[in-house]
């Protein structure tokens, strides 16, 4: 199953971007059919933990993102970063900022 981020514009495909096989619709999560976090770690056969991770991620920034899937991110900024994030800002400046994309 391919995971999309919701970005309030449309879906975009992260599987790409985090080179995860791992990937579930996160409306399933926000329409309930999935009741937890927890839940959905279970149903997929990963830790609760590394599903909070790739699901904060649907909440880049979409110039991030585009970047990202062009190939024009920070070389520093790979899926490994990406998966290791602490709590991602939800203010895309500060988003931005944090990957290097702003010095």
């Amino acid at each position: 199953m391919e995971f999309t981020g919701f970005l309030g514009f449309g879906a975009i495909p992260l599987r790409p971007i985090l080179g995860l096989s791992l990937t579930v619709p996160m409306n399933q999560l926000t329409a309930g059919e999935v009741p937890s976090v927890d839940a959905l770690g279970e149903k997929e056969g990963r830790y609760p933990a590394d599903v909070s991770r790739i699901l904060q991620l649907s909440f880049l920034a979409p110039d991030i993102i585009e970047a990202i899937l062009n190939g024009r991110q920070p070389i520093e900024l790979n899926s490994q970063m990406l998966t290791r994030l602490g709590t991602l800002p939800p203010d895309w400046l500060a988003q931005r900022r944090l990957l290097g994309f702003l010095v």
